[in-house]
């Protein structure tokens, strides 16, 4: 693990996790009707638009990276096709994807 200084991974950690925990809240998943099993995907040009761009700051999408593996391994996220897309964990045969 990189440790970034001025707090990026923990920036980008807390607003993953709040993005995510809200596009959670909006969907028919958390209402209890119309019950679907599907995960909550997040795309990482949604917490840092330059993201793809060659305009990108490298610090910014370490850092990013960074904390997204970060809640992988504490098993709050898991990664899909790389980094491409980032989804809460659910465990295995929990999920009809």
């Amino acid at each position: 693990m990189i440790a970034f200084e001025d707090g990026r991974t923990d920036y980008y950690q807390e607003k993953m996790l709040t993005a995510l925990a809200d596009a959670y809240r909006k969907s028919k998943k958390d209402s209890g009707t119309n019950r679907i099993n599907r995960r909550t995907g997040l795309k990482p040009e949604k917490l840092y638009p330059q993201y793809r761009q060659n305009s990108g700051e490298p610090a910014e999408i370490s850092a990013l990276n960074t904390a997204a593996e970060d809640c992988r391994k504490m098993g709050f996220v898991t990664m899909l096709k790389s980094i491409s897309e980032i989804a809460p964990y659910v465990p295995f045969g929990k999920s009809k994807e």
